[in-house]
């Protein structure tokens, strides 16, 4: 009878833990259910990006399809204003250059695992969100542009690069380059930011040029045992990058040579003419159609005061060479020899 009366007690505990927990349980189904939200927004196709437009208008980037050694990301698709770039847009990807516009913010992941061979080009503000360049190999010196924020660990394991400049105003939060084994050397403008653990674990820094006034967070370096700072005025941040040329942002300037059809004469739209405006701008300097040049060779390249394309060619026995503005297709040098 005992033996009875204990097994139906345990029943009846059992019943009741069951009732109270049950509905806590399925309270939590319910609201993991309301948490996701599966994204619905339609794909759209132009040229070789995929994008998606919200209902509050922004475009984000959502892949790229193609395969130019040259990126420079479109300011609009189909007429459409981008704004972002999403999560592994670009992952994977290997390229010899990467220019961003501005107005375009970068979202986690967007290049993880990317590379970027030579030029690496960000805008004045831009935005980077956490983990969007994470495992990224990067040119051995990059510029964090003026007013920029970047969030989290976006640069963290980041590999190849060994100078990092941080333009005024810009501002690294989180772990930022956190793990980025090969940087020895960090040069923060006035006016910059870093924060608490911002290059932990970047076991090579050495060389912290701290020019000015700028704002450090506590302990930015946990565990760079060979990092040094050094306090320096103001006008060496500007010594430091000359040391540097081609790797600072484009800077957008006027200049008075003919510009193709889609360029503004001499005023930059913020945009890249491309490879074909600056051959057309070249041959049309010569005199010369496409059919009647040979070993023809457009690369985009960077300089201190900005980008600008190198067109090489031959024609009959003479060699071209011309350097083309990348913003307003202005002609800066040109040479023909025999």
């Amino acid at each position: 009878m005992k033996n009875r009366t204990g097994t139906l007690q345990r029943t009846l505990l059992l019943l009741l833990a069951l009732i109270l927990i049950l509905p806590g349980l399925a309270g939590r189904t319910r609201a993991a259910a309301q948490e996701y939200v599966p994204d619905l927004t339609p794909v759209q196709y132009c040229g070789d990006y995929a994008y998606k437009v919200y209902n509050d208008s922004s475009v984000e980037i959502v892949e790229y399809k193609g395969l130019e050694p040259d990126i420079i990301i479109p300011e609009e698709l189909d007429g459409n204003r981008v704004t972002s770039i999403g999560d592994e847009a670009f992952a994977y990807y290997k390229m010899d250059s990467l220019i961003v516009p501005e107005g375009i913010s970068i979202g986690g992941r967007a290049f993880e695992y990317c590379v970027v061979r030579k030029v690496f080009s960000l805008p004045a503000g831009v935005v980077i969100r956490n983990r969007a360049f994470e495992y990224a190999e990067l040119p051995k010196a990059v510029v964090i542009p003026e007013g920029a924020l970047l969030e989290g660990d976006c640069f963290s394991y980041c590999e190849d690069l060994e100078r990092l400049f941080v333009e005024p105003s810009a501002i690294l939060r989180g772990s930022a380059f956190s793990y980025s084994e090969d940087l020895k050397t960090l040069v923060c403008a006035p006016g910059s930011e870093i924060s608490a653990r911002a290059f932990e674990y970047s076991y090579d820094l050495a060389g912290v040029l701290l020019c000015g006034d700028v704002t450090l967070g506590d302990d930015p370096f946990p565990y760079c045992r060979r990092a040094r700072l050094l306090s320096e005025s103001a006008e060496q941040y500007e010594l430091e990058i000359a040391k540097y040329p081609g790797i600072r942002p484009a800077q957008r300037s006027s200049g008075g040579s003919k510009a193709p059809s889609g360029t503004t004469g001499g005023k930059t739209s913020g945009q890249v003419i491309g490879e074909a405006a600056a051959l057309e701008i070249a041959l049309t300097h010569a005199e010369l159609d496409e059919s009647r040049v040979r070993d023809l060779d457009v690369e985009l390249k960077q300089r201190l005061r900005g980008s600008y394309y190198e067109v090489e060619f031959e024609s009959g026995f003479y060699d071209y060479e011309y350097r083309i503005d990348a913003f307003t297709g202005e002609i800066l040098s040109s040479r023909r020899e025999r």
